[in-house]
């Protein structure tokens, strides 16, 4: 038999990938952080993401920047290749209270005659310090803020932050070292008059 040439047209339709995500947290104060890419056999392609509450998180590039604490669902888009399909599957990220910050209170070193202070604490959250001293009678506080010292000795006093009013921050602790000692005299041999009856 003569031989012949014969010309077939194969068309390959993609298909739908296999993706999984799982849903994923992180604390408020985390800030900005890298999204976790979902699972998909169509390895290679660009993804980008969504979010579904804007008041929750934003999406820079590949990185989420967190607004507040609260629930949003993240969608990523996996772009098609030749024999896949483009997809998209959805994950739900958890904002949950993160841990302010406390900074400005350290180990302290006063006098029987120190002027009350108020320590100067600060912290990312916007909630109230208070504070409370294990031992009253070496210092006292007032006011709930103010340290005043009773006697000589050392005091552990603790700071806690509340929670802040927006609900971002959870409440906070941390603890110092309040050391009282004695005053030093002004009195000098130079300045002292000794009463006439002892002269």
């Amino acid at each position: 038999f003569p031989s012949h040439d014969s010309t077939a047209t194969v068309t390959i339709t993609p298909v739908a990938p296999t993706n999984s995500y799982s849903n994923f947290s992180r604390a408020f104060d985390v800030g900005t952080f890298a999204i976790p890419a979902p699972t998909t056999n169509n390895t290679g392609r660009s993804i980008t993401y969504t979010s579904s509450d804007t008041s929750v998180a934003t999406i820079d590039g590949s990185n989420a920047v967190i607004r507040k604490v609260g629930t949003s669902i993240i969608t990523a888009t996996i772009a098609s290749s030749q024999t896949y399909n483009q997809s998209d599957i959805s994950a739900v990220l958890t904002v949950t209270k993160g841990t302010p910050t406390i900074t400005g209170l350290f180990n302290t070193t006063i006098t029987m005659l120190t002027t009350p202070y108020i320590p100067n604490a600060l912290s990312t959250s916007n909630g109230t310090f208070t504070y409370v001293s294990d031992n009253s009678g070496i210092v006292m506080i007032t006011n709930n803020n103010t340290i005043n010292p009773v006697s000589v000795g050392t005091a552990t006093v603790t700071a806690t932050i509340s929670e802040d009013t927006s609900g971002n921050y959870n409440s906070r602790s941390y603890s110092f070292f309040v050391w009282v000692h004695r005053a030093n005299s002004s009195l000098s041999s130079s300045t002292f008059t000794p009463p006439a009856d002892l002269s």
